[in-house]
C-alpha cells in the first residue's frame, strides 16, 4: 500500500480540507478565504461541514483557524489534500 507523503513547506500554497462540526451555510464560502463549503452526515447520524480550499501558506492556515474559532465552530480534522503545485495559481488569484 502506498501513501502520499507531503514534505513540509508551510511558505507554499497547498490545498486544505478542514471537518468541523455541524452544518455551515455555503454563504460563509467569501468571508472564509473563499473555500469550497460541502455538509456531509457523519457516521454517528450528525452533519459535518468540510471547508476545501487553497490555502496560500501557513499564516493563512492560521488565519482560516481563528475565523472558524470565531464562529464557535468545533474542528474534527485538518488535511492537506494537494501539493502547490495543483493549486499555485488559484491561490494567486485570490
Amino acid at each position: 500500500m502506498s501513501e502520499k507523503h507531503w514534505q513540509n513547506k508551510p511558505d507554499l500554497p497547498a490545498v486544505y480540507e478542514v471537518s468541523i462540526r455541524g452544518k455551515l451555510n455555503a454563504n460563509w464560502s467569501d468571508w472564509l478565504d473563499q473555500v469550497t463549503i460541502t455538509t456531509r452526515s457523519h457516521e454517528d447520524g450528525q452533519s459535518v461541514t468540510i471547508l476545501t480550499g487553497c490555502i496560500k501558506d501557513q499564516a493563512a492556515l492560521y488565519g482560516l483557524i481563528a475565523k472558524i474559532k470565531n464562529l464557535g465552530l468545533t474542528i474534527l480534522s485538518i488535511n492537506q489534500v494537494e501539493t502547490e503545485k495543483s493549486c499555485k495559481s488559484d491561490c494567486n488569484d485570490n
